[in-house]
Formats: C-alpha cells, structure tokens, sequence
C-alpha cells in the first residue's frame, strides 16, 4: 500500500498489548464502544419482572428486598462508533515545502491512514471522504481490516484540486450521519475567518464526535523569499506578484492570528484540535497525539 506499510501496521497492533488503547481512543473523542453483554459496559433502561429462564445476573435485590418480587434491570446494547474520516482534498494541500519530505496531501493520507488501522483494528467501523469543491469521492464503512486497501486505493487516486471543504457538500454530508457517529478531520483549514466559522458551525450542528487534525507546512509558518516574487494561489490558480521583503512581517503578524483563531474557535466548541507539521517525523506525530 502507498500510504501504510506493514511496519507501520504491526506497530499500531502493538498499542493493544501496551496501555496506549485508551490514550488513542481518547484522541479520537469518545473512544471505542464495543457489543459486549456486560451490564457494566451498558445503558439502564428499565426494569422488567424476572421470569423463570431471564439472566439472574441482573436481579436487582434491592429492589426485590423493598416489593419482595423479582425485577431484572434491562440495559441498552452499545454499539461501536462509526468513525468517518474526511481529508481535505482541495488544491492548498498539495503544497510540499523545500524542508518538507512529504506534501500535506501525503502526509495527511498518512496520518489518517495510521488512526484508521487502530479504529479498524478495535473493530470499529469507518469510512472515507475525500472533499473539495472538485472531489466528492467515499468509500462505503466497514470493519475489515481490508478496509484499508480501499482507503489507500482512494487516496491514491485523488488529486487535491479545488476549494477547501465547500459548507454545501459538508452540509449534504452530515445530513445522513447519525448520533453514533464521529467525524475525524485532516486539513489545512486554508479558510477566511468566515468560511471557517460556517464549517465549524456545519460539523457542531449534530450531536456527533468530531477531532480535527490541522496540518501545516512548515514553510507556510514564515515566508522564506527575498525580492520581486511571483506566486499562485494553488486553488484558483492566479498569479500574485508581490515583494518578499514588504510582506514578511505583515505575514507572519496575520498567519500568528489565524492559527490562534483555528486553536481558539474550536476550542470554544470543546473539539480535540491538534496543529501537526509536516516536517515532523510521521512516527513521532502519532504518538504525539496518542499520548496527548
């Protein structure tokens, strides 16, 4: 696979025999609920009276030491998350950095691909969207660890092109997703301050899971040019002829501020954000925010 290798793999199957389940699951927001039939692990619902072949298990002998009759506590089975990865699939991140070893296209894929592993291997069903205002392309959820290959089928099929996550397809999205649903975000949130509270807005509209990955270029932190320069907007493709020198400070001044908003606008809406560059070390990345 392009995006994972088997290393890689075997290594996010080791979290399960260390004490790093719970860390992970707590990134991911809401962690894993699992078919089980423990009653410790499940929802009262109500109580109901004990016939003969009922689970003796859950007489509730208080209860039957009050009325002298036997009542049994009935409980809600949970069901596992379903976790719905999105990647950012619009032109700004295809942007790779002379320091950078990966584009944050890639990086992303990357990243999303390792969380998928983990969620895959806790049996937890999860699905793709690969989203742009040119790219709509989904996989359907599963469990399988196959699901992988799709995944990485689908990313390597993609070309990041277009606007960053346009609010009517996020909004046609969320649309169809359910209570027991989580959403798992990587983009560079290359949005003005408008569009992004109108995609906060969207994702905080349901009562859903959401965690979101904002991933930077570290080249994007602080303009490097000297003199005249000519650069394009990635997503519409014009030209902007600017002076590297008159807009350095003025850049770096306002580029400070939007990262600040994206920390505190989702911080207000208690959602788990973490800022990740792309010249860090994949491997450190993720237990970054396993351990976070």
């Amino acid at each position: 696979m392009k995006f994972i290798d088997a290393s890689t793999i075997i290594k996010i199957k080791s979290f399960k025999n260390r004490n790093f389940t719970r860390q992970f699951s707590g990134v991911l927001e809401g962690g894993h609920l699992s078919d089980t039939s423990s009653a410790q692990s499940q929802e009262f619902t109500e109580y109901k009276q004990y016939v003969p072949g009922n689970d003796t298990r859950f007489i509730d002998w208080k209860v039957y030491a009050k009325k002298e009759k036997l009542f049994i506590k009935r409980y809600l089975q949970e069901k596992a998350l379903k976790h719905n990865f999105i990647i950012d699939a619009s032109g700004s991140m295809a942007f790779k950095g002379a320091n950078s070893s990966l584009s944050k296209w890639k990086y992303s894929a990357r990243l999303l691909m390792a969380f998928a592993c983990h969620t895959l291997i806790k049996n937890d069903p999860c699905s793709l969207w690969g989203l742009s205002s040119v790219n709509n392309e989904k996989t359907e959820f599963s469990n399988h660890l196959h699901q992988l290959i799709a995944f990485d089928n689908l990313l390597s099929e993609i070309k990041p092109q277009g606007i960053s996550l346009p609010p009517s397809k996020l909004k046609n999205y969320l649309r169809g997703l359910d209570n027991n649903s989580a959403i798992v975000l990587f983009s560079d949130l290359m949005l003005d301050y408008p569009q992004l509270d109108e995609v906060i807005r969207l994702m905080t509209s349901k009562k859903i899971k959401i965690t979101v990955f904002h991933i930077i270029d570290a080249l994007e932190k602080e303009l490097p040019w000297r003199g005249q320069i000519s650069v394009k907007d990635m997503e519409t493709l014009k030209e902007i002829s600017l002076s590297g020198e008159s807009i350095r400070r003025e850049y770096k001044k306002e580029f400070d501020k939007w990262l600040m908003y994206c920390r505190k606008s989702f911080s207000v809406k208690k959602i788990p954000y973490f800022c990740c560059y792309s010249d860090m070390p994949l491997e450190k990345a993720i237990e970054k925010y396993i351990l976070s």
